[in-house]
Parts: structure tokens; sequence; C-alpha cells
């Protein structure tokens, strides 16, 4: 771990917003590196902002609670975040995901860079906010060589020395499991046949991810019928356009933590990933821990992370798939994967990971202590602040509107306990009267008050 400057304890703002935006991989990759930096001793130096407490509890972390992420309201919440920084005298911060302060030192980290690269609708608030996190960064960390490259090719303004990679790693509970865990796992899941293994989602964000290709290419498998598909992780209804090739599949749909996904990986055939582009492409790592063969596609950062341990195909060729899944089903062939996949995962480790990251975070802390923000920077903060009170106030206007409809609704519901408490004393006094009336009719109306 690197060494603090002597000077000053240096404090690491983490904003921990993905943890309240989802729970994929990005989520796991953090999860990751905190519990290796409580080993570390690196967690001393860190606040974590927990995002409306939906941060996962770490022992040895230090939290903060802080509001929910709102992309409506990003300036404003720029504004918050610096008032923390200020306040615990962050000296650099790093976001789970594209938040920013407005003018503690930034190192920004870049999972992927997808959106760019299968051009979607960059005007969206998500990817806006990435590219202001980019822009206004003082570091760059990403987590693959080929991250790195497209990075600069998108941004070409950014000098490449401030660029740093960091490979995710892979936990040490991905490991081979025992054929009693692997009988266990199957007899739970109903999962009777041999099956090839998908994770994450299938058809989403323009079907990048290309499940589909696995899916035909099975279909027109001499031995389909022998065969399942299981799903981990994605949409939790099958697709109808995967639907349509598996009329003689077994099709299973997991949601699974680390401890049955590591049994998924150990039983499958083979894990089969032909993504159009990854950032990293974390599930091919925790295969080859579990010595599960994959196959996969020759595109962005795989071979860079996959290697010669691999199956290689065409990511639109169904013809190669077909082929690729006849032939990781022969003994000899998945021996052979298997051992490289074995040697080829020994590259990354979450330890190496945490501790360039850390050392990243710390450098860029001691660089900027004393460093005058830029011309560029002080405009850039003071439009965001500007931006931040327009976004306050049409926060407060929504408040008081949502306040209003309330009061609303609750002045709706005492008029009609009003109406209820009025009609039951009507209905009370009636009773009454009748009592009465019966009473005196049978002599013994002096039982009776006056009240």
């Amino acid at each position: 771990m690197p060494k603090a400057n002597p000077k000053k304890f240096l404090t690491v703002v983490i904003d921990g917003v993905f943890f309240q935006l989802n729970n994929t991989g990005i989520a796991r990759v953090w999860h990751s590196l905190l519990e290796t930096w409580i080993r570390s001793g690196f967690a001393q130096h860190l606040i974590l902002l927990d995002r409306n407490n939906t941060a996962p509890k770490i022992l040895g972390i230090t939290y903060r609670i802080v509001e929910p992420y709102d992309y409506r309201f990003t300036s404003l919440d720029s504004t918050r975040l610096q008032a923390i920084c200020d306040e615990v005298q962050a000296d650099v911060f790093i976001s789970t995901y594209y938040t920013t302060p407005l003018s503690t030192p930034t190192v920004f980290i870049a999972h992927d860079m997808v959106p760019e690269v299968i051009q979607l609708d960059l005007n969206e608030l998500c990817w806006q906010e990435k590219h202001n996190g980019i822009l206004q960064a003082a570091k760059y960390i990403t987590v693959s060589q080929n991250t790195a490259r497209d990075l600069l090719h998108f941004f070409p303004h950014i000098s490449p020395e401030l660029v740093t990679v960091a490979h995710c790693g892979v936990s040490e509970s991905f490991k081979p499991s025992t054929e009693v865990e692997i009988y266990s796992f199957r007899t739970q899941y109903n999962i009777k046949k041999p099956y090839f293994l998908t994770v994450g989602s299938r058809l989403s964000l323009k079907n990048y991810k290309n499940a589909i290709l696995l899916f035909k290419a099975l279909a027109q498998l001499p031995n389909c019928h022998d065969l399942a598909v299981v799903c981990v992780g994605g949409e939790p209804q099958l697709e109808p356009e995967l639907k349509a090739f598996c009329q003689e599949i077994e099709v299973h749909l997991l949601t699974l933590e680390d401890a049955d996904l590591k049994l998924a990986y150990s039983s499958a055939i083979a894990l089969v990933y032909p993504s159009k582009y990854e950032g990293f492409g974390l599930p091919i790592v925790e295969a080859m821990a579990c010595n599960c063969p994959v196959i996969t596609c020759h595109n962005s950062s795989i071979p860079e992370v996959a290697g010669k341990a691999a199956l290689y195909v065409d990511e639109d060729d169904v013809e190669e798939a077909i082929k690729a899944l006849e032939t990781i089903q022969k003994p000899e062939i998945r021996e052979q994967l298997i051992h490289l996949g074995s040697e080829q995962v020994k590259q990354f480790s979450w330890e190496k990971m945490a501790d360039r990251v850390a050392q990243i975070l710390l450098e860029t802390a001691v660089e900027y202590q004393d460093k005058p923000p830029t011309q560029a920077a002080l405009i850039w903060q003071a439009f965001r602040k500007e931006q931040g009170y327009r976004q306050q106030e049409s926060s407060l206007v929504e408040t008081v509107n949502q306040l209003s409809k309330e009061n609303q609704q609750l002045s709706q519901t005492i008029q009609q306990l009003e109406q209820e408490i009025a009609y039951l004393s009507t209905t009370k006094a009636a009773i009454r009267k009748l009592i009465k009336i019966l009473l005196k009719k049978i002599g013994l109306s002096g039982l009776v008050g006056d009240r």
C-alpha cells in the first residue's frame, strides 16, 4: 500500500452511488476493492458516502449516510458533495459511478466506454454526467488497456500520462467445486441436463452482450435436446427473441450470489460470453478460476483478459459458434482450456487492483494539496453552482407541491372522518330515542335519564 503524506493524514471520499443504482458487475468490483482495502489498511483513509443506506456494510469502513442520487438534480448534488468534502477536509474524491464535487480533486474510474462505442444516446442525463466527470477529473483509472485506448480516442484532450490501467481481479471464493457441491447445486435448481452458461444481461442496450448468438447456435446442434442453458442475472423473463430458439432446449433463469455462482461455473460445459464489447469481462476470469472453459469473441478487452485460454468465435457467425459448442464438448479440448485458464487467471487479483487505485488516489491527493484551480476549473465551478441553485429551487418547488398534495389528501381524510363521526353521532341519538320509546311502552321509562 502506498505511503500517505507524513505532513497530513490524507482523506479519500468515495461516493457509493452505484450501490443505489444497480447491483451488477461494477458494484461487485467496488465491494471487492473495499474488502481488500480493509485487509491492506488503506480503509483508514476512506469515507464512503452511503446513498440512502444502500451500500454494503463492511466492518472497518467509515460510512456517511447521504441523500439518494437523482439525475434531475446533478448540479445540486455536486454542491452537496462539495459541502461534505469541505466538512471532512477531503484531499481527493472518487465516485463509483460518475458523480463529482465542485472543486475537490477527482480521480475518474472508467469501467467501460460502452455508450460511446455502441453509440447510445449520449444526450441522456447519465451519459452527460459521465462526460462531465471525465472533463473535470485530475487523473483517470481504467480497468483494461483497451478501455484506456477507448477513453483517449473519445476524449483526445486527455494526456496519456494521466491514465493508469488497473485490471479487475477475481475473488478467492471463485474456485473449482467438488462433485458433492455440484450435485447439490444441480439438485437445488433442478438442473438435470448438461448445460452452457451465460452470465449478465442478454439483449439490453442494443444487444451488445449478444446472447442471441448462443441460442441460435445451440438450437442447431444435433444433440440440442440433450442440453440446457443456464442464464444467471439479466432480465427476470426470457426474451421472446430468445424463446423462439428454445423449443427443444431447457432454459433456467437464476439469480445467484457468489457462493452459488461459482457452482454454476464449475458445473457448466462452458461459459458462452459472445459480447460485442467489454470494458474488462469479469465473468471470463471468474469462469476460468472455477475450471470452466470459455467461448467468447475476439474484440475490445476480451483478448487482453482471456489470452489463449478461450475458444474465440466471430460475434455474428452462427456457424462458427455451432462449431465451438461442438468442439468444447470434447474432453481433451475442455481439459486443455481448463489448464490454460487456470494459468491465465493468475494475472488478476483484487490486491493488485486495490493497490494501484490506492496509489493513484494518494498521489493525486498529494499533488493537488497546494495546487490553485485553473481558470477553466473556476468557470466550471461557477456554472455548476448556478445550475445547482436553479435545481435547488426546482427541488423546493417539487417538495412544496408534494406537501400541498399530501395536505390536500390529509384534508380530504379529515373531512371523511368528520362525516363519519357526524353520522355515528346521528345514529347514536336515533338509537337512544328508539330505546326511550320502547321502554316507555313497557313502563320502564324511568330507567332512561334525560341524556
